[in-house]
Parts: C-alpha cells; sequence; structure tokens
C-alpha cells in the first residue's frame, strides 16, 4: 500500500470500514 503513506490515519479509517463491513455482512 505506497499509496496510503504519509496517510495512516485515512488508511486505518479504511481498514475499519472494511471490517464493520465484513461483520454486517454475516
Amino acid at each position: 500500500m505506497d499509496i496510503a503513506i504519509g496517510n495512516d490515519h485515512a488508511g486505518t479509517s479504511y481498514k475499519f470500514k472494511i471490517i464493520e463491513f465484513l461483520k454486517t455482512k454475516k
């Protein structure tokens, strides 16, 4: 994820949204 360099907060937020999405998908 070279694109995420310099923007760790956005990367973390994105991962969090993915986790929430997977939770709701079950």
